[in-house]
């Protein structure tokens, strides 16, 4: 059996997002990098309006990361789809183990009419 790594979130862009461009032996590759606000709301048992935000963190690479960094800033609204990654390093002040989940994505749509 297969096993599917795919998922879609449409958010906010949490601030305007940060392109770097890595130089290399075969050439420079661009790397972009932010953090989506995703909102949820329902009401509890008791009728109250209940809202929470999750932030889910993104990279984009290559051709599309420049073109992202180019139409969007903080509060643009974004779908984006990929995989989700579980990034992990050594803490270089703790030497602890340390790991976040990271969305790698493939795909993306701009959601604002406007290029404000």
């Amino acid at each position: 059996m297969s096993l599917a790594n795919n998922c879609t979130f449409i958010g906010n862009l949490c601030a305007d997002p940060e392109l770097k461009i890595i130089k290399g032996s075969k050439g420079n590759t661009s790397i972009l990098d932010g953090s989506l606000a995703i909102n949820r709301k329902w009401k509890n048992k008791d009728g109250q309006t209940i809202e929470e935000t999750d932030f889910i963190p993104f990279t984009i690479f290559g051709k599309a990361a420049e073109i992202v960094q180019k139409y969007t800033k903080k509060g643009h609204q974004i779908a984006l789809q990929g995989e989700i990654r579980q990034e992990k390093w050594q803490d270089k002040e703790t030497g602890g183990n340390r790991s976040k989940l990271n969305l790698r994505v493939e795909n993306f749509q701009f959601l604002n009419n406007s290029k404000d």
